[in-house]
């Protein structure tokens, strides 16, 4: 007798299984297939489980100087489609006077080719932020910015549009300036006032389409 492969009982032989990733952000240290990245600073990632923060995940955190801007990454491993793919995560800006982005880029630095779900409370609410290969930029929706609670937030990217979905509902629908290259998951933390501030996710997922 023959048993199907665990990918056959939810799958076709014949259909190639597409790229497809998820992380629960726990323990004791973030995962090496992450890279954090300094853009101006030092900052941190760090594992943040306590209780008393209610949440957990990691905690991304700029360095205390102005316009400190830190990220983490696939340091540059771009498994996923700017024209088909879905990116989710569950997590919320941890601080004031912060831009916190969600989404997949190809580049760590974010000068071009990107897709984000952003928090920032230099905005009333919060926006879908994208960049093609020359020009950024930002459509706000109709949900405030806040650091509470945990939202989840989920990007899908088409060869026509960028929806941002925020706890399920259709919020953004972005046309202009999507990403023209292929992209890798990534979180991205500003300051806007010289302290150190950041970002605590404790979910990601992404996959083609």
């Amino acid at each position: 007798m023959t048993f199907p492969s665990v990918y056959e009982m939810t799958n076709p032989l014949t259909t190639v299984r597409k790229q497809h990733f998820w992380d629960w952000f726990s323990g004791d240290s973030l995962n090496s297939r992450w890279t954090l990245q300094n853009h101006s600073g030092t900052g941190t990632a760090t594992m943040n489980d306590n209780a008393g923060e209610r949440w957990g995940g990691v905690l991304l955190k700029t360095a205390a100087s102005a316009s400190a801007n830190s990220s983490f990454d696939f340091d540059d491993i771009r498994q996923f489609s700017h024209t088909g793919s879905v990116f989710i995560c569950v997590g919320r800006r941890y601080d004031s006077s912060t831009r916190a982005s969600f989404g997949m880029t190809n580049t760590a630095a974010r000068t071009a080719n990107f897709a984000d779900s952003v928090d920032d409370t230099a905005n009333t609410n919060k926006s879908v932020r994208s960049a093609d290969g020359s020009t950024i930029s930002e459509t706000e929706g109709s949900i405030s910015v806040t650091a509470t609670p945990m939202s989840s937030m989920k990007l899908e990217l088409s060869a026509s549009n960028i929806k941002m979905y925020i706890d399920g509902v259709l919020d953004v629908t972005k046309t202009t300036n999507r990403p023209a290259a292929k992209l890798q998951p990534s979180f991205d933390a500003l300051t806007r006032d010289s302290s150190s501030n950041g970002s605590l996710i404790r979910y990601c997922e992404a996959y083609n389409t």
